[in-house]
């Protein structure tokens, strides 16, 4: 028999299972990994990537306003995949406790914003991929411990990584260290290094609970992610993985050593994680939204003329920004703002097109109003709060989800991926539905 030792992973493992609900299963499971990512590659990458090379902003206009069936059928295969597992794994779980009240009311919120949307069909649409993606992650929440969560997360992202090295190569686009050049395979570069920097952070939780060739295996994983998180380029990735590494030796640190001055110099350091990425929007010279200052230490050759980099989001954020002042509190509807013709309008503003704001929050308020972007806000640091308190009592799973949530937080601050249907946006559905979700026993 053994015996739980009064600190350490034995009894945070004895904890994390009774806290995962009676139906949890404890193995990995490697089937059900396989067949998530086969339906998951073709839904969120673009196959023929000299296809997108040739879109213009009419077809984008086109496939907002009618879809993709390929992507809708994939959905509906993906939601039915998770609701199988609730009714196999899901048991007696319910929506539980503060996030699981907050999330309530947060997908409410989207689900009434149909009735103000400037496109109903749209919204609606929109909707149901998003109503799809929770039931698979609610699946998954009922299917997998969090510890397994975790590695399915990880799991997902080793195969889009070996997928995107394996297209690279075929394309002869794989030049790693060919100056300009950006890995990204079958994604963008900021979505692929997104995966991998929550890939990277989820290698320093295994490493630090294990121990023997499990922590050799996830330092060498964690190292090799690491470097194609490099070869991305991302720049708003690598700033979220500093502010969730900070975030991580903070709380490990907190807990550890519960007295004395390092407690407060690890509240420091866990404050200066959150508040990393609001210092690129506001360190300013002349204007609140000029970060001129602040970009001239990230600032690369690609610079000049993309408009994906941070000086180009400042542009979007200015035209995007005006569109959101003329409706504050409600918004377009949910997916309603990005479609036909305020496409056009945008682009021309720009002068060059653009498909979101290259920013969650402000992508929030166009779509669900301030009062729906203060809910999600309050989701995010909620969620962050309750897994601190959680690993701080001796739940290590809790402390890879709280490290993941603070990259998510400092990601959407120059990034729109994590509420757009891409990878990233499945990650943060899977953490919070697993947080909310909880058996009564």
């Amino acid at each position: 028999m053994t015996i739980p030792l009064p600190f350490g992973p034995e009894l945070a493992r004895t904890r994390t299972r009774a806290a995962d609900g009676l139906y949890a299963a404890p193995r990995f499971p490697w089937g059900f990994l396989i067949l998530t990512w086969v339906i998951l590659f073709p839904y969120q990458n673009e196959l023929d990537p000299r296809q997108a090379d040739n879109l213009d902003l009419s077809d984008i206009a086109a496939a907002a306003g009618a879809g993709n069936l390929l992507h809708q059928a994939l959905a509906v295969l993906l939601g039915s995949l998770g609701i199988v597992c609730l009714f196999k794994y899901g048991g007696n779980l319910r929506l539980r406790g503060v996030v699981g009240r907050i999330l309530l009311i947060y997908v409410t919120w989207i689900a009434v914003s149909v009735i103000w949307s400037d496109d109903p069909g749209v919204t609606l649409r929109r909707q149901a991929a998003f109503g799809l993606m929770l039931a698979f992650c609610a699946g998954c929440a009922a299917r997998m411990t969090k510890d397994n969560l975790s590695r399915f997360i990880a799991g997902l992202t080793s195969l889009n990584l070996a997928a995107a090295i394996v297209q690279e190569f075929i394309r002869g686009t794989l030049h790693p260290f060919a100056a300009g050049n950006r890995f990204s395979g079958t994604i963008s570069p900021n979505t692929q290094g997104a995966g991998l920097a929550v890939a990277v952070v989820i290698s320093f939780w295994f490493a630090w609970g294990s121990g023997g060739s499990s922590r050799r295996y996830s330092i060498s994983a964690g190292i090799v992610l690491l470097f194609f998180l490099f070869l991305t380029g991302s720049r708003t990735s690598l700033v979220g993985l500093i502010a969730a590494m900070i975030a991580s030796v903070s709380i490990i640190g907190i807990r550890r050593y519960r007295g004395g001055p390092y407690r407060i110099g690890a509240v420091l350091m866990l404050g200066l994680a959150l508040i990393t990425g609001a210092a690129l929007l506001y360190a300013s010279d002349t204007r609140p939204m000029d970060v001129t200052g602040m970009t001239n230490v990230l600032r690369t050759e690609r610079d000049g003329d993309e408009v994906t980099d941070l000086t180009g989001r400042t542009q979007i954020w200015d035209v995007t920004g005006g569109y959101a002042a003329a409706r504050p509190v409600l918004g377009y509807g949910y997916g309603g703002f990005w479609t036909g013709g305020r496409l056009d309008a945008v682009a021309d503003e720009l002068k060059w097109p653009a498909y979101h704001s290259h920013s969650a929050y402000l992508d929030m308020i166009l779509q669900v109003g301030g009062l729906g972007a203060i809910v999600y806000i309050v989701l995010l640091v909620t969620s962050i709060v309750v897994c601190i308190v959680k690993f701080l009592r001796f739940e290590d799973s809790a402390g890879v989800f709280a490290a993941i949530l603070v990259f998510m937080t400092i990601n959407g601050l120059t990034e729109s991926i994590v509420i757009l249907p891409t990878f990233p946006a499945l990650i943060l559905n899977l953490v919070l539905m697993k947080l909310a979700l909880a058996s009564p026993a």
